[in-house]
């Protein structure tokens, strides 16, 4: 493998730190939490060794690069030290550091806490933000659902996973996992598919009834390149914080559009179809191995999961999860799913528009942008909305329905079975009286 490093660079400055500039300007450079020397190069694949200690150049710039890291910089001239305690090499105020969104499983749009969602199906059903269950095995079923307390240290919330009708044969190609599909647009900087692919790991807190290995496994969007790493529960119904880290695949098609970059999910029993050999890049749609737990047998046995996070280089520690404000992570998750409509607030407005006909009222929806064009808006029953118009609100008792789906807005047409607006009148869409109304969009990988 070719071994690639990040850039580190910087100017001296002069100015209220009072440290100058100069071809004196000594630079050290050393890992943050061992406090041991870097080693540092002159490009990035590291052909040409770089000193560390070293000097600045002239105008008290340095250019040098490194693996990626938490590092500490120590700059000092005329007896003036200036110190950047822990400077994360990938720069997460530009580029994201962990590209799990939603690890802490504190959003909940779909509010799978008091309804845990039914995984069965074969398709992708979604509990907390980004995270969802699949199984494919004939007679198995599991739910998933955020629990928001009891969590490991830090982690309040958790998901679930509870096994509901446990299958102990289960055949070669049927599948029982959970995930999360993280956008491409958020992993050029792993280089997956070339030589400069990227080291990178993963660090997750894990519960479980059941003991024994559990496998992660590493998916291209093609499901033709995975990864399968194994991680082992010791102890029953005990939080344990577990790490796996992989080299970045050199070959494949690894997207980096607004499309799947990189599946993840942890296996919970499925069938040898599946089997792979561990911490080893190779074809197909792989997620475990021969040591695989059978969870999905296991009558009620249920997992836990929480604090999820990936990132680049090959050490992940407990201490380090990027707690984003709650604000962000819930942006970060409409562009993927979105649900409109608050139990607790009476009428409350959905959207604006005119009446085009005594029968029938178009409205623009508007919603955060989504990732691409939704594939799905959701409206509750048309009897759950209402529409204001002039002095009086209306009961929608005909039809309702969404049309010309964008990334920014759609529109709603809503229509009544007698004539009961007047064209050309603004009016509003909202919940009838305090009816249980809700509006999704839905634009997940």
């Amino acid at each position: 493998m070719t071994v690639t490093y990040e850039v580190i660079q910087d100017t001296v400055l002069t100015g209220t730190s009072s440290i100058g500039i100069g071809a004196s300007a000594a630079v050290t450079i050393r890992d943050a939490e061992s406090g041991a020397l870097v080693s540092l190069f002159e490009d990035r694949l590291g052909a040409s060794g770089e000193s560390n200690p070293f000097n600045a150049d002239s105008s008290g710039q340095f250019r040098v690069y490194a693996l990626p890291g938490r590092l500490q910089i120590t700059v000092v001239f005329n007896a003036v030290t200036r110190i950047w305690e822990d400077y994360r090499l990938g720069d997460p105020a530009i580029v994201k550091q962990n590209a799990i969104i939603n690890g802490a499983m504190r959003v909940d749009q779909r509010d799978s806490e008091g309804t845990p969602v039914d995984a069965t199906g074969g398709t992708n059903q979604y509990g907390s933000d980004r995270w969802y269950g699949s199984e494919g095995v004939t007679s198995g079923a599991f739910t998933i659902g955020k629990v928001a307390t009891g969590g490991p240290p830090g982690f309040p919330a958790y998901l679930r996973a509870t096994n509901t009708d446990d299958q102990s044969s289960v055949g070669a190609g049927e599948h029982a996992w959970i995930g999360q599909n993280i956008e491409g647009l958020n992993l050029p900087h792993y280089e997956l598919g070339t030589s400069d692919a990227k080291d990178f790991a993963v660090g997750i807190w894990v519960r479980s009834t059941l003991t024994g290995t559990y496998c992660i496994s590493f998916v291209n969007s093609a499901n033709n390149r995975s990864y399968v790493a194994e991680i082992v529960i010791s102890l029953a119904n005990t939080w344990e914080f577990k790490t796996v880290a992989l080299t970045g695949d050199l070959t494949g098609t690894w997207l980096i559009t607004n499309g799947i970059g990189l599946r993840v999910r942890i296996d919970l029993g499925s069938g040898t179809d599946f089997n792979a050999t561990a911490d080893a890049w190779g074809a197909g749609q792989k997620s475990r191995t021969t040591n695989q737990a059978a969870w999905i047998g296991s009558a009620a046995a249920t997992f836990d999961f929480t604090g999820v996070q990936l990132i680049l280089g090959s050490v992940v520690d407990e201490k380090d999860f990027e707690h984003v404000d709650y604000a962000t992570e819930l942006e970060q998750c409409k562009r993927y799913y979105e649900s409109l409509g608050d139990l607790v607030v009476t009428n409350e407005s959905f959207a604006s528009g005119y009446v085009r006909s005594t029968t029938l009222a178009q409205f623009v929806l508007r919603y955060s942008r989504k990732r691409a064009l939704p594939s799905s808006v959701t409206l509750a029953a048309f009897g759950l909305f209402a529409v204001a118009h002039q002095a009086t609100a209306s009961s929608v008792d005909s039809a309702i329905a969404s049309s010309i789906l964008g990334r920014n807005s759609c529109v709603i047409v809503t229509t009544f079975s007698g004539s009961t607006l007047t064209a050309g009148d603004g009016v509003e869409l909202r919940r009838d009286t305090s009816d249980a109304a809700f509006i999704t969009i839905d634009a997940e990988l």
